[in-house]
């Protein structure tokens, strides 16, 4: 059996426009105004670390996401969302969905951009599941707990696709913990990282 675990953002679905658009409007009250390049150097990959350098509290920023989220799903922000189509799901794999957006998110998402990709998961790990983000290799460690039962580490196949860097590197070193016998796990053997490439 082959397990696939995806990244979210920029690896299953584009969502850097949807995401520009959605925090301007979100932090606009607080007096934020930035561009697009702006936005993806300084802000996308770690939202929280960029606000609260700038002084924000843990409350208000909590507050911003969660006007965030709730426009990523209003029709001009959501249409800006396109699907990775370089990806196909296989429906005779286990498939899983792994990433530092809200697991609750990604599923409102899914479930209104394609429901029937979002059956072919069997779980979404994400960012309100776990402490520490990617690359820390939290969030790989607790969704291999989910599959730990019913993986042959003799047979089976681990396949893990990421866009980014730190995805890369929360995965080489989640498979460095189980090769050490983290929790009572075995090495992986067969296991295959895959750097998706198609950016917008």
């Amino acid at each position: 059996m082959v397990f696939n675990f995806y990244d979210w953002d920029n690896t299953l679905v584009f969502t850097n426009k949807a995401l520009y658009f959605a925090y301007l409007e979100a932090l606009k009250p607080y007096g934020f105004d930035f561009s697009y390049d702006y936005f993806m150097k300084a802000i996308y990959n770690d939202s929280t670390a960029f606000l609260k350098a700038k002084g924000m509290e843990d409350a208000l920023i909590a507050k911003v996401k969660g006007i965030k989220n709730k426009l990523m799903t209003k029709h001009s922000f959501f249409d800006l969302i396109r699907e990775n189509e370089h990806i196909m799901v296989n429906t005779f794999q286990k498939n899983a969905i792994v990433t530092n957006t809200s697991a609750e998110l990604v599923r409102k998402i899914l479930s209104m951009k394609n429901p029937t990709k979002l059956e072919r998961m069997e779980f979404v790990i994400g960012s309100d599941t776990v402490k520490s983000r990617k690359p820390y290799p939290n969030l790989y460690i607790e969704a291999f707990k989910r599959i730990a039962d019913e993986f042959n580490y003799e047979e089976d196949e681990l396949h893990i696709w990421e866009d980014s860097l730190e995805g890369i590197e929360a995965a080489v070193r989640f498979l460095r913990e189980l090769k050490g016998g983290y929790n009572g796990f075995n090495e992986i053997k067969n296991f295959r990282i895959h750097h998706v490439y198609d950016h917008e």
